[in-house]
């Protein structure tokens, strides 16, 4: 394993805004640490965003890692699982900030078929960018002599736990662009405890949009993930599918009486079909953001691509069925807004509630009138 230095300075003065610890089981993230955010208000721990899980049943005892390499299918009859296999490491400082390189070669007997070069790049970004940004890219070589179809599944976030007071809140996500509208699909891990193999993507067998982004998040937080292309554009069209899937549920017997349904749920991508030939290379980027749902980093047009993927979408996923997204767009900002002023929310909320209960005066007084006026009759 390895991490990214974060810490010369204390978290504050990083020009990192989160630690990565890395697993070379399946080229993973074993755990991600928030450098803007604690654990709770009495600790100097960070959130601790991303988290390994180990799952013990009758038969298995495993650990699941985020972001991990799960299997490789080569010419559509070989699928070799990848997610406990060692892969080479390598660690490097770059211009923009810190990379990690991980590799496996796949053997066909004794000559090497595929190798796999997966690359971490976790850049540089000050806190007032308000960006949580980590690259990754997975480049496929075919080292042989002939052509291979090569089609790769890799996990999303695991460990990502509730923030809810009353219920889970962890809920997975996909998303598309129609007709210039970008249209979420989420599922809470309840549902998909009993569905757990739940496809986010395609919504429509019908459908050709491409997939714009995934991700699994709480409350507050979220592990979005971006398929981009090689000329920087998003919906690069390399993804066949995204599933909703329980991973305690795969492995849970009848003999599991502890097995909660809905408790171990992540993300699960699969590439399509990738034609390679002799001694070629395919190179699949991915644009991942971790951190808070933060509406003004996702509204900022100073990050011109949260924007125009519309990650503020799952911020709304969260009380647009509740009232009208309007209406709560504008107590938010009114919030924020009196925050500014404050510098403490606390305050801010005092003075939101004397805001709408003098609004509302006039419609309450006249409720009041009418209730007394009844009474008298009555």
């Amino acid at each position: 394993m390895c991490s990214s230095d974060l810490e010369t300075d204390g978290y504050k003065k990083s020009p990192y805004r989160m630690r990565i610890e890395f697993s070379n089981l399946g080229a993973s993230v074993q755990s991600v640490d928030l450098s803007d955010h604690k654990q709770a208000v009495d600790t100097d721990d960070r959130y601790r965003l991303l988290a390994p899980i180990d799952f013990e049943s009758d038969d298995v005892n495993v650990v699941w890692r985020s972001l991990a390499v799960e299997d490789v299918n080569i010419d559509g009859n070989n699928q070799i699982r990848l997610d406990g296999v060692p892969w080479r490491v390598k660690r490097r400082q770059v211009e923009d900030g810190e990379e990690v390189e991980f590799s496996a070669t796949i053997m066909r007997g004794d000559v090497p078929a595929i190798e796999l070069v997966r690359t971490f790049m976790l850049p540089a970004q000050p806190a007032e960018l308000q960006r949580h940004d980590l690259n990754v890219s997975l480049t496929v070589k075919n080292l042989d002599a002939k052509p291979h179809g090569v089609i790769v599944t890799e996990r999303g976030a695991v460990g990502l736990t509730s923030e809810g007071k009353f219920r889970p809140d962890q809920k997975v996500y996909a998303a598309i662009r129609s007709d210039g509208v970008v249209q979420l699909d989420a599922k809470t891990f309840k549902a998909i405890g009993k569905k757990p193999d739940y496809k986010l993507y395609p919504h429509d067998a019908q459908s050709p949009e491409p997939l714009l982004w995934l991700g699994s998040g709480n409350l507050y937080f979220t592990c979005t993930i971006c398929p981009v292309g090689s000329d920087e554009k998003v919906a690069s069209g390399y993804v066949a599918k995204v599933e909703g899937v329980d991973l305690g549920a795969e492995l849970a017997t009848e003999k599991d009486v502890g097995f909660e349904p809905g408790k171990h749920v992540t993300t699960r991508m699969t590439t399509k079909r990738m034609t390679l030939d002799p001694q070629s290379t395919r190179t699949l980027r991915a644009e991942l953001y971790l951190g808070p749902k933060d509406r003004k980093a996702f509204q900022n047009a100073g990050n011109p691509d949260y924007v125009d993927r519309d990650y503020i979408l799952q911020i709304k996923d969260g009380y647009g069925s509740c009232t009208f997204s309007f209406l709560t767009d504008l107590m938010i900002r009114l919030l924020n807004w009196l925050e500014s002023i404050f510098h403490n929310f606390g305050v801010a909320i005092i003075f939101l509630v004397v805001i709408v209960r003098v609004l509302l005066h006039p419609v309450t007084k006249k409720t009041q009138v009418s209730m007394v006026r009844m009474q008298q009759r009555m």
